[in-house]
């Protein structure tokens, strides 16, 4: 735990392969997955007495058929990609949660899990000792200096990649989860829980800000990003994978299902709701005004920035967010063979259509903060439902997210098969000439 590792306090092990056995009915539906790591993260789900795997389970059972064409094509051998949890950036050295700064890159074939140190610990390893000096390399002591250092975590070639760039690396920022406070308020906070005294409310707010004392590491790291000598302009992009702010801890829902989405975005806020989210950035700023002026500075150095939406910012969304106070949040970024999304969409509680229970979970969490340490990394959840994700579209070869605040990188190997039932039903399709969903 701590500056070094960048690790939560309870880390992982993180395989090097992380293989998956799916089936699918004659319905097309998942009826059977499997993994020899499957048992050992419900044992651990389990001990926590944590149902919200068996939960998330079953909505995976239930997911719409996939396309029978798509199986057709892939049942015929084993794929793999690999996966990228980036963790978090957040806590201090007094955080019971652990202190992170946690970061991914992604350059050519190489994917890496790394560490930012706000102090001088030494030069990381060389990612190939054969060939040392690449433009990786290069950029990863670019961010070493007498005050900072980088630690690699973990390393990946992803031979998967068929058009690799060299010449582009990209900046993974994980969940931040920027206090509305950072000192005893004085003022009354936008939208706060009301059944607590102002000063009530700020000693639990205090337990559940898991951002805590990161704000100058995380200020210095862009600064260095920006002042980097190896990549200049298109060379660099940088992508937040949401989460960015924190609008639900200590803060009353603003927000309601939609019951129909029709396409839209399945949350609808009202006019009210829509002031105290539009008070809320606005005070968000204002506390971090230093690290806004340096994510403003990355982007004045005319690097590409894109910043994806989680469910602890969800208001940031269109059309909910308020025009021309934050940049564009995008549900996910999706190309040159990269799927990046901050997670959430497979997770029961916290999926845009049902978030309303995990806001709840949320307000549980902030008057009850031990409930935190039941949260399990469900990392059988993640990888198979990225696996299904490939399955359903198969266009890309890294797949990034954060959400868990628990670094992670594997490659998932997985393999896809039909029952007996649903072998004879696509000799009878292929018999007539037919396809369906």
């Amino acid at each position: 735990m701590g500056k070094i590792d960048g690790m939560p306090a309870a880390p992982e092990t993180m395989p090097r392969d992380y293989p998956w056995y799916l089936t699918f009915d004659e319905h097309l539906q998942l009826s059977e997955w499997n993994s020899p790591y499957k048992a050992r993260d419900f044992a651990v789900a389990a001990r926590r007495q944590n149902i919200s795997d068996l939960a998330t389970m079953y909505s995976i059972l239930t997911k719409k058929p996939i396309a029978r064409t798509r199986l057709q094509q892939i049942r015929k051998r084993a794929y793999s990609f690999v996966f990228l949890d980036v963790g978090r950036w957040g806590g201090s050295e007094q955080n019971p949660h652990g202190m992170q700064r946690n970061f991914g890159l992604i350059w050519g074939k190489w994917v890496v899990l790394c560490n930012f140190l706000g102090f001088n610990y030494n030069y990381p390893d060389y990612l190939d000792r054969d060939k040392k000096g690449s433009l990786l390399d290069k950029f990863i002591r670019g961010l070493c200096t007498t005050k900072s250092s980088v630690r690699i975590i973990k390393k990946l070639y992803c031979y998967e990649i068929n058009k690799p760039d060299w010449n582009k690396i990209r900046v993974l920022l994980p969940d931040l989860h920027l206090p509305v406070v950072t000192s005893p308020p004085k003022t009354e906070v936008p939208g706060r829980f009301s059944d607590l005294s102002l000063d009530s409310w700020y000693e639990k707010y205090k337990l559940g800000n898991i951002f805590d004392g990161a704000a100058n590491d995380l200020r210095d790291f862009l600064l260095l990003l920006a002042t980097n000598p190896v990549a200049k302009g298109q060379q660099l992009q940088i992508a937040q994978l949401g989460d960015m702010y924190e609008f639900w801890v200590g803060i009353d829902r603003q927000f309601e299902n939609r019951p129909t989405t029709g396409g839209q975005f399945p949350l609808v806020v009202d006019a009210k709701g829509k002031k105290t989210i539009a008070a809320l950035v606005e005070r968000t700023h204002k506390e971090n005004k230093p690290l806004f002026d340096a994510f403003e500075y990355v982007t004045r150095s005319g690097y590409a920035v894109t910043y994806l939406y989680g469910n602890h910012d969800n208001y940031l969304a269109k059309p909910i967010c308020p025009q021309g106070e934050v940049a564009d949040r995008q549900k996910e970024y999706r190309q040159d063979g990269l799927f990046f999304e901050h997670g959430h969409a497979g997770d029961d509680s916290n999926a845009d259509p049902t978030c309303k229970s995990g806001h709840g979970v949320t307000r549980h969490v902030f008057y009850h903060p031990i409930i935190r340490s039941f949260d399990p990394n469900r990392r059988a959840i993640w990888t198979c439902i990225s696996t299904l994700s490939w399955i359903a579209k198969p266009d890309f070869q890294v797949y990034a997210m954060a959400h868990t605040h628990s670094p992670f990188l594997t490659r998932v190997k997985f393999t896809v098969k039909l029952t007996s039932k649903a072998k004879k039903l696509d000799e009878a399709f292929r018999y007539h000439g037919m396809q369906r969903l």
